[in-house]
């Protein structure tokens, strides 16, 4: 290369290492101002290296940090058929030694962003140390937390998944708020959630799943990892007593259903007719009580007939039972 340019007289210097890339260095000596061009380009090629001591340099190895992942794979790069080399086999190349493929001659991937290269970075298997238990049981309004702990919890991706009780279909949490509901962490391992609440007209409590996705971004030989659906039960946080309903089997109103008993777990319900005689008596109570006696000896099928039955409702606190009445309507 020669050293002059008209009027200058030029320094260059020009270095290569295996690791470090190259270094090419130009100045001018015999002018003054500033005139220096310095290229410190690192390309991590690691040709002449051999990450996994192996015996087998980068160059020659198809998988070089011995993650059983093909370097050309982790390097985001074309291999249909899965042998560890660019392209199809047969491989084509041109007069030049360019294998024919529309991938390979870009910089590979880093998905993790980490500074490393994929290809050369040993890709880590997810392993989850413990998640949620698989039912809970949550008040209406209340905030609560999902967590899934997760090894080297800062190596992955993460997405979590919601499902109501009446579809097939999974769909993304976002970080948002979603009529009162809001989520935070949704792309995280910890999921917060808070202000689930009812709709006027809502008896039955409702039902939601969450599931979370992990995925290994820098390691693409990983299938993605789903947790099991975590089932959480809403209940009404405000206590409500119906004071009728119509056991007819039409599949509408047809038990006694008490909304926001789960607040008080020790509770106990007895029921009377109108001449004072037990007719029904429940801890616990499932609201599953469709209308028929259930303490006395009767004939027939023991449905009650259509009147006003007396309920003394104890709620196991200690506070005074609650008294009132509730109308059977038949056919």
């Amino acid at each position: 290369m020669d050293n002059t340019v008209e009027g200058w007289v030029l320094d260059k210097s020009f270095s290569f290492s295996c690791k470090d890339g190259f270094n090419l260095e130009i100045k001018n000596t015999n002018h003054e101002g500033p005139s220096s061009f310095v290229s410190d380009n690192k390309i991590y090629a690691y040709v002449c290296n051999d990450v996994d001591s192996d015996g087998m340099n980068n160059n020659r190895d198809r998988d070089s940090d011995d993650d059983d992942c093909f370097d050309v794979r982790e390097a985001g790069f074309d291999d249909n058929d899965k042998d560890g080399v660019l392209g199809d086999s047969p491989v084509i190349v041109d007069s030049l030694g360019v294998v024919d493929s529309e991938t390979g001659y870009d910089l590979p991937v880093d998905n993790d962003g980490n500074g490393t290269y994929d290809f050369l970075e040993e890709g880590f298997t997810i392993q989850i140390l413990s998640t949620p238990e698989e039912y809970s049981l949550v008040r209406e309004g209340d905030t609560f937390s999902l967590f899934v702990d997760v090894n080297l919890t800062n190596r992955f991706v993460y997405q979590w998944q919601v499902q109501d009780e009446y579809s097939l279909f999974w769909e993304n949490v976002s970080d948002t708020v979603i009529g009162l509901t809001s989520y935070t962490g949704s792309n995280t391992n910890q999921l917060q959630i808070s202000g689930v609440n009812f709709d006027q007209n809502q008896l039955d409590n409702i039902f939601l799943s969450y599931r979370l996705i992990i995925s290994s971004p820098s390691y693409l030989c990983e299938d993605d990892i789903l947790t099991s659906p975590l089932e959480i039960e809403f209940y009404h946080k405000d206590l409500h007593i119906p004071n009728g309903f119509s056991p007819n089997n039409d599949g509408v109103n047809d038990t006694w259903v008490i909304r926001g008993l789960e607040e008080y777990p020790n509770h106990k319900i007895r029921i009377y007719n109108v001449w004072n005689t037990k007719i029904f008596e429940s801890r616990n109570y499932n609201n599953d009580w469709d209308g028929t006696n259930q303490t006395q000896i009767y004939f027939g099928d023991g449905r009650l007939p259509e009147g006003t039955y007396y309920y003394i409702f104890d709620l196991g606190n200690g506070t005074k039972p609650l008294k009132g009445f509730v109308f059977i309507k038949r056919d």
